[in-house]
């Protein structure tokens, strides 16, 4: 069995698929499979998978399917993995020449449950920003609270792909078939029982990961279905940050996750404000005010007050149906940003 089972979830990426793969098949360590599955592409992508499965038998499977979403797409990769440890890349991204070995000798050395690391924009894998720990980290039960909290009170922690994971917590049956077409999140719904089951977590703070900004993203582009997709993920860490708060008293892990779901509430409020009619807007923001989600987070004012100032003022507006202030707030953020929307 290969020591690495690394998923590629595939939906029409005939532009990067193929320097995806390379970085993959030109690691420095080579015990590994790769499992690709076409979402249905309609570009050539499929073509591609078959030609590279071809040229490559004995690493690389592929699985086609109808087109049922990045999550859907990830698990039917998962259910069919050997690898004593499991990875997911995404199909426009690549992985440093070096980072299977770097991973492998980290699971060796420690016997852990769970590796992190970092990701990066550029292809030069340097760090966007901070990392997460300033150095090399190995945590065990006594200190998993450490782990946790950087769970809950930072939406950087919570993508799957910067992540491998030892199969002995990995619940590779689970298909997740529940939430087919959840978009937005869904890497967050995936991690955080894996966290909860975990006793040993190592954090490296190298770039092993390039991750292609996406245009698609949160902070590029609206949509409404985002908000429903975030009341079930975050809806998810709510529960297990209930649960953690019992097991680790003192830490207040769920204000943090309250105060998370109200920032980024605020910042779909902001970007609804820009790209909807006032009409729909008034809508939307009724439909947020309304939900048991947004009142569940608002009803802890300590997360409240937490929160950066103007997303603190998006967030108490939208409480009091303050609807028109929040799409004067954005667009004078956007003009102060000398952004324009059409």
């Amino acid at each position: 069995m290969p020591y690495f089972s690394l998923i590629v979830p595939v939906y029409n990426v005939e532009r990067y698929l193929e320097d995806c793969i390379s970085s993959l098949l030109s690691q420095t360590f080579q015990d590994f499979e790769i499992i690709l599955v076409n979402d249905g592409s309609t570009d050539s992508s499929g073509v591609i998978c078959r030609r590279l499965r071809d040229g490559h038998p004995d690493l690389i499977r592929v699985v086609e399917q109808e087109n049922r979403g990045l999550l859907l797409a990830r698990r039917a990769g998962f259910s069919i993995a050997y690898g004593d440890v499991i990875m997911t890349v995404d199909s426009d991204d690549q992985l440093r020449v070096d980072a299977l070995e770097r991973i492998h000798d980290i699971f060796q050395r420690h016997q852990a449950d769970i590796v992190c690391f970092e990701g990066g924009r550029t292809k030069d894998f340097q760090l966007n920003g901070s990392p997460m720990f300033s150095c090399e980290r190995c945590f065990s039960a006594a200190d998993k609270i450490d782990v946790l909290e950087k769970l809950c009170d930072s939406y950087r922690f919570n993508s799957i792909w910067s992540k491998a994971f030892s199969r002995r917590i990995f619940d590779a049956e689970n298909g997740y078939t529940q939430y087919a077409g959840l978009s937005f999140g869904e890497d967050l719904l995936q991690i955080v029982g894996l966290f909860d089951r975990a006793e040993t977590f190592v954090y490296v703070p190298e770039v092993l990961y390039f991750y292609r900004p996406n245009p698609d993203s949160l902070v590029q582009k609206f949509n409404p279905k985002n908000y429903d997709d975030l009341t079930i993920s975050r809806g998810s860490l709510v529960k297990y940050a209930n649960i953690w708060d019992e097991q680790y008293p003192g830490h207040d892990l769920l204000k943090h996750v309250y105060m998370i779901n109200l920032w980024i509430t605020g910042l779909l409020l902001q970007l609804a404000a820009g790209s909807m009619s006032r009409k729909d807007f008034i809508g939307f923001c009724k439909r947020v005010r309304q939900s048991e989600f947004f009142k569940e987070s608002y009803r802890c004012k300590a997360a409240v007050s937490m929160l950066r100032p103007d997303i603190r003022v998006v967030i108490v507006s939208a409480a009091n149906g303050l609807y028109d202030a929040i799409r004067g707030m954005a667009s004078l953020k956007n003009l102060l940003l000398g952004r324009v929307r059409s």
